[in-house]
């Protein structure tokens, strides 16, 4: 935003030493001389990225703004194929899944290989 990164996440935002390593434009940075891949906002692309858990992510997915952020998701999700719909009720604070959807439908695989 105006030339500036800033940051969106809960695990970006919780480490002020991989913020620093994300966002500053100057080196050293998070206590490395390193510099992180910047790629274009993509969820498709973001959502087949594999992150460490262990050390600063070597990559970062950039939006224009908040608003682009928000576009470009609302996209992907509109994009996915489900057979069945998810209803938030705010009087409640719950989500509602219109049809039965079992766990064992839709396995998600680790990285490491076992499934969820």
């Amino acid at each position: 935003q105006d030339g500036a990164l800033k940051a969106y996440g809960a695990g970006l935002l919780s480490s002020f030493g991989e913020l620093e390593y994300a966002c500053s434009p100057d080196r050293p940075a998070g206590g490395t001389d390193e510099r992180p891949e910047l790629l274009p906002w993509e969820p498709a692309v973001a959502a087949h990225q594999t992150y460490p858990i262990t050390c600063y992510q070597p990559t970062y997915f950039v939006a224009e703004s908040m608003e682009d952020a928000c576009v470009r998701m609302r996209e992907f999700c509109d994009s996915l194929h489900r057979p069945f719909n998810v209803i938030y009720d705010p009087k409640t604070s719950s989500v509602r899944v219109d049809a039965n959807v079992e766990l064992e439908d839709y396995k998600v695989t680790l990285q490491s290989g076992e499934s969820m």
